[in-house]
């Protein structure tokens, strides 16, 4: 009986020495370097700026300037959908669905009437964002991926970066400097 407990308490002690890997709170995206392309890394770079814009917007709780900002963006990334970049039909069409689909969430934030739903539509545009930079393979700049928890929010909320540290733009009550949890081109 007392090898049988030591075996057990072997297992045990290995398994909870064990590093973690799984976040919960990761988002479900795959990074996919098969339609990479220069030319998709350069359309999608003013994109990210003004996205930055927007969360600075939110991290002030500007909602004027955030409003103008994504007034802006969703005129640019119109814009930019509708370029033909690619010969290959696969790929265009992944460039122009992932654009399309950013900019549908950034009209539900123009649509917002209060700070939090500002706040989860940005969360869901900041999805949509990494959603289709992990479906074009974009390796422009190395996209960092946060998520901080929200009693509002089961899964947290999440927006991406450009910066390897920031501030979280959702509470702007917290001033430390979060470090990213993920990196967008080193995910599977």
């Amino acid at each position: 009986m007392t090898k049988v407990f030591i075996i057990f308490l072997g297992l045990f002690l290995v398994a909870c020495s064990a590093t973690q890997t799984a976040n919960y709170n990761a988002p479900k995206v795959a990074f996919s370097t098969e339609f990479s392309s220069e030319k998709f890394d350069n359309a999608y770079d003013p994109i990210l700026n003004k996205y930055q814009e927007i969360l600075k917007g939110m991290l002030a709780k500007d909602t004027t300037y955030l409003f103008n900002v994504t007034r802006e963006l969703i005129q640019l990334s119109d814009s930019i959908a509708q370029i033909k970049l690619e010969k290959d039909n696969i790929s265009q069409e992944r460039f122009s669905v992932g654009l399309n689909n950013v900019n549908a969430e950034l009209r539900g934030l123009l649509a917002s009437t209060s700070i939090t739903e500002v706040a989860m539509s940005l969360n869901m545009t900041s999805l949509q964002l990494l959603h289709a930079l992990g479906e074009i393979g974009y390796k422009g700049k190395t996209i960092y991926i946060y998520t901080v928890s929200d009693t509002k929010v089961e899964d947290g909320l999440l927006w991406v970066s450009p910066l390897k540290n920031m501030r979280d733009p959702y509470h702007s009550e917290n001033k430390s400097i979060l470090t990213a949890d993920q990196v967008l081109q080193e995910l599977k």
